[in-house]
C-alpha cells in the first residue's frame, strides 16, 4: 500500500514545545531507546512513513464458513452484516487502530452496501435487546468498562477562522504532498499543546488544560494527595503517563485531525469520549458536561459553524 511521510501541522506558538515531544513519542522505538540523542530521534522521525490519504485503503473479505446450526443470525452472512455495521459505527463516531489520541484512525466505508449495514443494525439491535449480563459480567462490578450510555460524540464543520489554514508550522516533512486537500494532522495540538485563535485567549493551552481550569477547585475526596478537582478530572479524561504501569490512566476523550469529506469542501472535526460513572459520582462531571466543555474549547480554537452529526445511543442500538 502507498504510504506517506509522517508529519504534523502545528500553530507557531505550539511548534517549539511539540517538536521534540512528538519525535520522542514516535521515534523512540520503546523504553529501551528513550535515551537516544535528539539528533538521532529527529533522523528517525523524518524517515517514518504511515498510511493516510485516499490511497490508504483496506478491504475486508469474509472467509468461507459453514452455516451455523444456531440459526441464520449466526451464519456467515449475518456475521458480515454485523461487522459492516460495527465498522460503520466506528467510522461515524470514533477511530480505528493505534494512537487515536493523536488523530489517527479516521476511516470511512466508501463502497459499502447500505442495505448490508441496515441488516447488521437490525441483528445487533435484537441481540443487545436480549442480552442479560451474567454475574461475572455485571457492569456494576467494573464501573470503568465502556458503556454507550456513558459515551458522547459529535462531528463539527469548521468555518473560515481556522488557525491551521494557510501554511502552519510542520513537524516532519510532507514531501510536497498536498495534504490540505484531504486533512490537516493537528489533533495532538488540540489535546495537548494548542493556543487560542485570538489574542484574548492567548493563554489557552489545550483541551486538557481547558477541562482542568473549568473544573478547578478542591474535590470532596482527594485521597490524601491534595490534588485539585480540575487536575483529577483532566487525569481521568485525558490520561496519565509515566510512573509505574499500574498507575497509568488511558485517555478517554479523542479528537480527530481536521478532514474534508470532499476535495475543496469545508473542514470537519470529530470529538468523542467516555465518562465513567466514577467521574460523575466522585468529581461531578456528567457525560453532558464533558460534551459541552469539549465544544466550548473547540469554539475558542475554531469557528464551529455547524453540528454535522451527534451521537445518540438509541440510534445505534435501537433502544
Amino acid at each position: 500500500m502507498d504510504t506517506k511521510p509522517l508529519f504534523f501541522a502545528s500553530t507557531p506558538e505550539s511548534h517549539a514545545a511539540a517538536r521534540g515531544w512528538l519525535q520522542r513519542v514516535f521515534a523512540s522505538g520503546g523504553q529501551d531507546e528513550i535515551k537516544l540523542k535528539p539528533k538521532e530521534l529527529e533522523e528517525r522521525f523524518w524517515s517514518m512513513n504511515v498510511l493516510w490519504g485516499p490511497s490508504a485503503r483496506l478491504s475486508i473479505v469474509c472467509a468461507e464458513a459453514t452455516r451455523s446450526s444456531l440459526g441464520e443470525e449466526y451464519g456467515p452472512e449475518a456475521i458480515l452484516a454485523q461487522a459492516a455495521y460495527v465498522l460503520d459505527v466506528i467510522c461515524r463516531w470514533g477511530a480505528l487502530g493505534a494512537k487515536p489520541q493523536f488523530g489517527f484512525g479516521q476511516v470511512t466505508l466508501p463502497d459499502v452496501d447500505r442495505g448490508l449495514v441496515e441488516k447488521g443494525w437490525s441483528l445487533t439491535k435484537n441481540a443487545t435487546a436480549r442480552y442479560q449480563p451474567s454475574r461475572q459480567e455485571d457492569f456494576s462490578r467494573n464501573a470503568e468498562r465502556f458503556r454507550l450510555d456513558r459515551f458522547f460524540a459529535a462531528e463539527y464543520e469548521i468555518g473560515a477562522r481556522n488557525p491551521y489554514l494557510g501554511w502552519p508550522h510542520l513537524i516532519g516533512d510532507c514531501k510536497s504532498f498536498d495534504y490540505r486537500a484531504h486533512f490537516i494532522p493537528c489533533a495532538f495540538d488540540l489535546r495537548y499543546k494548542s493556543r487560542g485563535r485570538n489574542g484574548a485567549n492567548a493563554n489557552l493551552k489545550s483541551m486538557r488544560q481547558w477541562f482542568r481550569d473549568k473544573y478547578e477547585g478542591k474535590a470532596a475526596d482527594t485521597r490524601g494527595l491534595g490534588e485539585s478537582r480540575g487536575a483529577r478530572v483532566a487525569e481521568a479524561l485525558f490520561g496519565k503517563s509515566g510512573g509505574e504501569s499500574d498507575d497509568r490512566v488511558a485517555g478517554r476523550i479523542g479528537v480527530s485531525h481536521l478532514f474534508r469529506r470532499e476535495a475543496g469542501g469545508p473542514y470537519h472535526l470529530k470529538v468523542w469520549g467516555h465518562v465513567p460513572p466514577a467521574v460523575t459520582a466522585g468529581l461531578g462531571v456528567s457525560v453532558e458536561d464533558a460534551a459541552a466543555t469539549a465544544l466550548e474549547f473547540l469554539n475558542e480554537v475554531f469557528e464551529i459553524t455547524r453540528v454535522v452529526a451527534e451521537f445518540k445511543k438509541e440510534e445505534v442500538l435501537g433502544h
